[in-house]
């Protein structure tokens, strides 16, 4: 009888211990994880003593610090969306006043159908210039083609049509959906400071613009135009370049910016360019690419 009265004794002993014992493990375990930044778990309250208490008072603490949490992140968030759109909103002035300038000529010779299509070509590169409503930081590759065909087509009215433009881009990347407006500023770089006769303004010669994937995603825009020494590549990509009257190296340091931005060094831009042999403009994704 004694015996089994000491073991039935142990046995609650044990049973008490546990009980008490095992929330505290549980509420270690949590801390733990709410360490780690995971602030949905919640302790079971078992009961209303002092432990109880204690797990109630750590379910509010977690739900309290998630609540900041997503309310600091949303905030970063926020301020980064902002700064993102107003990047993605920049209009170059020179653009806006020259395509209403071709359109006013235009106009004046009675040219009707094509005051129409510079006009239409314009209002959609404006429209989706502007499409920030909704914050919408990426498009596809196709749509960003789309965009970059229109501006051309603005170009080609004020210019004339003496450039010969080559599209690569891989059927496979199309729908891949890349930072909106990335491409657009490299082709303006090749055409009004590669391409571009500096004695009567003219712009003629060879461009060609490549979007394909290996190992990271890659966006090149190629002319054959007058290229650039190193002093004066090394100003664009330091962003010190001095003379910006049509904009020279703005569009750059807005690509730049934004790269840094969505992707941090997971991303690059380069140039390379050799004086009266052309220049290559190269952006490399690495990570973040989805359909």
């Amino acid at each position: 009888m004694a015996v089994l009265l000491l073991t039935g004794t142990l046995l609650i002993v044990v049973y008490i211990i546990k009980r008490v014992t095992r929330p505290i493990h549980q509420l270690a375990r949590a801390m733990d994880q709410v360490i780690t930044e995971e602030f949905t778990v919640k302790l079971p309250v078992e009961s209303d003593d002092e432990i109880g208490y204690l797990s109630q008072t750590f379910n509010q603490m977690s739900e309290e610090l998630r609540n900041y949490f997503e309310k600091v992140v949303k905030s970063v968030e926020t301020e980064q969306e902002m700064k993102y759109g107003l990047l993605i909103s920049q209009i170059d002035p020179h653009f806006c006043c020259n395509t209403l300038n071709t359109i006013k000529y235009l106009a004046k010779q009675g040219k009707m159908k094509d005051v129409e299509i510079v006009a239409i070509a314009l209002s959609n590169i404006l429209r989706d210039r502007l499409r920030v409503k909704n914050f919408q930081i990426y498009d596809t590759v196709a749509q960003e083609t789309e965009m970059v065909k229109k501006y051309l087509t603005i170009q080609e009215y004020h210019y004339g049509s003496d450039v010969n433009v080559h599209w690569q881009i891989e059927e496979e990347v199309k729908k891949l959906k890349i930072p909106k407006n990335i491409i657009q500023p490299l082709v303006e770089n090749a055409l009004v400071h590669g391409l571009s006769d500096e004695e009567d303004g003219s712009i003629q010669g060879e461009l060609t613009i490549q979007v394909k994937k290996t190992d990271a995603l890659y966006i090149r825009v190629t002319d054959d135009g007058c290229g650039m020494d190193r002093r004066q590549v090394e100003e664009i990509m330091r962003g010190t370049v001095r003379v910006r009257q049509s904009g020279h190296g703005i569009g750059i340091d807005n690509i730049k910016e934004r790269l840094d931005i969505l992707y941090g060094e997971q991303a690059g831009f380069s140039i390379h360019s050799e004086l009266g042999k052309g220049t290559e403009m190269e952006i490399v994704i690495r990570r973040g690419l989805e359909d």
